[in-house]
């Protein structure tokens, strides 16, 4: 270290020194002395009864106090400013604590000059870091500095500059209460990035901002280490959390003050977790800082930090997991215990339509004296509609279903199981059943549709104790995944892996039934359990199509959603449509005749633009309202390939699920393919009528007799094959074989 100060030079110790007091000391007096000059000399000039009053001499003394009183005005001004300045930013340590309430380690990475370590604000900003230590002895705590000049890194290590001063108080810190302190210099800095691809670079929003224009793609091909001394963006924490989740605070220092401009979680902290790793790969081996990477020794200090004692994961992992069940018991969320609770969701083939039941084993109130009269529970589908849970077996006779009257969000249905008389020191066993129109979906295309994901999944979001429950996925045997994941996210719905590593363990995988099973004990309130699986791109009964099937298929679909810009061809199929109508009315199926002159005839093709079904032609009305796939009659025959009927039923609560538009008494839909024999959907015809006493009424009533329902099949198969093929410009659509347009 002694030879250091010799080798940087003496003279150039006190040019730096001079250089750092110059600004306030030198620059600024100088220039006010020489504006405050030139201003009197301009107004007064040589020769002026000023001079001749005064004197040269006083004149030029006058001139030169006047300045110097200006230039410490302008210092003055600024450095009250400074100082005056809101330096500590409270929501910055707000946000620090909050970060860092059920942290297990920080991580920070530091750019700013040593010279700025000392200020209040960062003093306190660190302060919070180390009380969070001196809380929990297993938090680990480090910092790694990374020095952007190697001009920088010289100071620091030589004796009389301010860095050394600074950087040797700062590495006593550090080694006082153990906090590794390790430093990566500038070639290791830039060789780090090499190895960092390039959306990595991106993420971490490194690049300097004058690369970030359209013409600029080859500057950013360049090194970084040819823009600029600093990447102040670099300046952040990596803060880990018990269930092995990262969170990143960026930080920001302006002048004196120090702020938290960001927190990312998630994939949004990916990338600075992947440089701390690689920053950690640098500086340590195996525990231990290496020599030539740790800052304290730099100043003669003997490392007296010691690695840090690992943990048992899983019985850390416990005991973090007691903490929650307590913080949630403090908080008096949960209202019931329950020992055992089983769902067992049954998912049925086409319709995507799901039985769930569910047994319940001694519910009791919580806490044991409370009085507790409704158990809340919610039924969440973004797709799917929910009907009344069916109490199927009550052990006492005192429990019901009623639904909430308050207001439901759009994806969600609540309802309470009430009991009567209320549950206080005893306990209750029953069972339930329910079940949910349109629940899943077998294809990514429908599951884009209405979700923001392609992946399906089953989920269960404890509120209350559960010693254990047991969660059973029965699909049809066709469409059973080949591969399941289990996800556990906490109440800020971020995955927690040590949970998902631990609840894997009760999952079980069982292709023989075609059945997943998950088991979890004394699961978390407040979290969020999920079977998560894989879909197909596209309808399974639909890929063995291609040619001039698939030709004939798309130049269908594209004629019908492009009606309303053919105003001649739609004209011809809305005359189609209203022959059909008149057909069906008059129309007879044995002894019933339908004589309803009113009857509604539609057409709803699949719009990819709109991800449902629109309504392309109709013989009278007109409705801009888009339908999901599995959504009422029309949604779920095209879902289930297959004729779909429905009459309303005034004491049923699905009427707002089945019927396609409003006031509807009955309707029959049947979709369309081609081939005609059942290839590929292009449309869904809909016959609807709003009179209760229409007879179409009892013919939808016997749709079950296979007469019957081959009978109204082959009339509208031979109407689209014929009739509205022909208004579309398409050729006869007809099979050879002519049992098979009745399917």
């Amino acid at each position: 270290m002694e030879a250091n100060k010799f080798d940087y030079g003496i003279w150039r110790i006190l040019l730096t020194k001079l250089k750092k007091h110059s600004i306030y000391h030198l620059m600024i007096p100088l220039a006010g002395g020489i504006v405050v000059d030139i201003i009197i000399k301009l107004l007064f000039g040589d020769d002026n009864k000023v001079i001749k009053l005064i004197g040269p001499f006083n004149y030029h003394l006058l001139s030169l106090i006047l300045g110097v009183w200006i230039s410490w005005l302008i210092v003055m001004v600024i450095l009250i400013n400074q100082e005056s300045k809101k330096r500590v930013d409270e929501r910055t340590l707000a946000t620090l604590e909050d970060t860092l309430n059920d942290a297990t380690s920080y991580h920070g990475i530091s750019v700013i000059p040593l010279t700025e370590w000392f200020e209040p604000a960062v003093q306190i900003y660190v302060t919070r870091i180390l009380s969070r230590k001196l809380q929990q002895s297993s938090f680990r705590h480090e910092r790694t500095l990374l020095f952007f000049s190697d001009e920088e890194y010289r100071r620091c290590t030589t004796e009389l500059m301010d860095e050394y001063y600074y950087g040797k108080c700062l590495a006593h810190m550090h080694r006082d209460c153990g906090i590794p302190l390790s430093f990566i210099q500038r070639k290791d800095v830039f060789a780090l990035f090499d190895k960092l691809d390039d959306p990595c670079k991106t993420r971490l929003d490194c690049d300097p901002r004058w690369t970030n224009t359209n013409n600029s793609n080859h500057r950013r091909r360049l090194s970084l280490r040819r823009f600029g001394n600093r990447i102040r963006n670099l300046d952040f924490a990596l803060i880990s959390k018990p269930d092995d989740s990262k969170a990143v605070l960026r930080l920001s220092k302006h002048g004196e003050k120090i702020i938290i401009k960001d927190v990312l979680e998630g994939d949004d902290a990916e990338p600075y977790a992947e440089l701390v790793r690689l920053i950690q790969n640098t500086v340590y081996k195996s525990s231990k800082l290496k020599g030539h990477h740790n800052f304290i020794r730099n100043y003669g200090f003997s490392d007296l930090v010691q690695p840090v004692q690992k943990e048992d994961p899983a019985e850390s992992y416990q005991q973090y997991r007691k903490k929650l069940f307590e913080r949630m018991a403090k908080r008096g969320t949960p209202q019931f215990t329950i020992k055992n609770c089983t769902r067992w969701i049954t998912i049925h083939d086409c319709s995507g339509d799901a039985t769930v039941h569910m047994d319940f084993n001694e519910v009791k109130s919580y806490p044991k004296d409370e009085t507790r009269e409704r158990l809340l529970m919610s039924f969440t589908s973004k797709s799917g509609f929910s009907r009344a849970p069916k109490i199927t077996e009550d052990f006492g006779g005192r429990v019901r279903w009623e639904w909430d009257d308050g207001p439901n969000s759009e994806n969600q249905r609540r309802g309470f199981v009430v009991f009567d008389p209320p549950l206080k020191d005893d306990s209750i066993s029953f069972s339930m059943e329910t079940e949910t129109y349109n629940a899943f979906q077998f294809n990514q295309r429908d599951r884009l549709d209405v979700a923001d994901s392609a992946l399906e999944s089953v989920s269960f979001n404890p509120e209350n104790f559960y010693d254990r429950y047991v969660l059973r996925v029965q699909f049809p045997v066709r469409q059973f995944p080949k591969e399941f994941k289990v996800h556990a996210l906490n109440e800020t719905k971020t995955r927690n892996y040590k949970e998902e590593k631990l609840i894997q363990k009760g999952f079980e995988y069982r292709e023989q039934d075609s059945m997943v099973v998950l088991t979890l004990e004394k699961p978390l309130a407040g979290y969020t359990y999920k079977i998560v699986w894989s879909l197909p791109e596209n309808d399974v009964d639909e890929l063995r199509f291609s040619g001039p099937t698939a030709v004939i298929m798309r130049e269908t679909i594209r004629r019908l959603a492009t009606l309303s810009s053919d105003l001649a061809k739609a004209e011809s199929v809305k005359n189609h449509l209203k022959k059909l109508q008149e057909q069906f009315t008059n129309a007879s199926f044995g002894p019933d005749a339908i004589d309803d002159a009113g009857l509604e005839v539609v057409l709803h093709a699949f719009s990819d633009e709109n991800h449902g079904l629109v309504m392309v032609a109709s013989n009278d009305v007109n409705a801009a309202i888009v339908i999901r796939v599995g959504r009422s009659t029309v949604g779920q025959a095209y879902r289930r390939r297959a004729l779909v009927s429905w009459i309303r039923n005034l004491h049923s609560d699905d009427s707002d699920f089945w019927d396609y538009g409003k006031g509807h008494s009955g309707i029959i839909s049947i979709p369309l393919f081609y081939p005609v024999s059942g290839g590929i959907r292009t449309c869904v015809l809909s016959i609807a009528t709003n009179s209760p006493d229409s007879g179409l009424l009892k013919i939808i009533q016997k749709l079950n007799d296979r007469h019957v329902r081959q009978a109204v099949l082959q009339h509208i198969n031979v109407w689209y094959a014929t009739s509205l093929a022909g208004a579309l410009g398409l050729p006869d659509l007809r099979p050879r074989s002519p049992e098979a347009i009745s399917r």
